[in-house]
């Protein structure tokens, strides 16, 4: 007896990119290409500025932080990797009308006064540093 059997094999060449924020916190852009294929970003440009910090956007990489050549060979993560400065604010220093210091102070950071601000109480005045 001389049988012939086919069977029809599917392969699924199709693979998941992800493409999250800096800090991994969002998904920015998911696409399903084919094994092989570059992918390429199709988001927003990742980089921003708020009043806290600048995130600029320097290249895509996979979690050990390597870079990635977007050729796509299986599922994958992608993170946006960023240079991110914290935002500096001028803080100027004023005593008796007088501008005695002007810094540049980190978001988040209490500002210190760079100089004794007490006056002397006299026989007329009481004076009280109230920030």
């Amino acid at each position: 007896l001389n049988k012939t059997v086919s069977r029809l094999v599917s392969i699924d060449n199709r693979k998941v990119v992800t493409f999250l924020s800096h800090d991994g916190k969002r998904v920015l852009d998911q696409q399903t290409v084919e094994y092989g294929t570059t992918v390429r970003y199709r988001g927003e440009d990742p980089s921003y500025e708020n009043e806290r910090e600048k995130v600029e956007f320097i290249q895509w990489v996979l979690e050990d932080k390597t870079p990635c050549d977007m050729v796509v060979y299986r599922d994958m993560t992608l993170y946006a990797d960023c240079a991110v400065s914290v935002r500096h604010y001028p803080i100027t220093f004023v005593l008796d009308g007088e501008v005695r210091v002007v810094e540049n102070v980190a978001y988040g950071e209490i500002p210190k006064a760079p100089f004794d601000v007490s006056k002397i109480e006299d026989e007329t005045h009481t004076y009280t540093f109230s920030g």
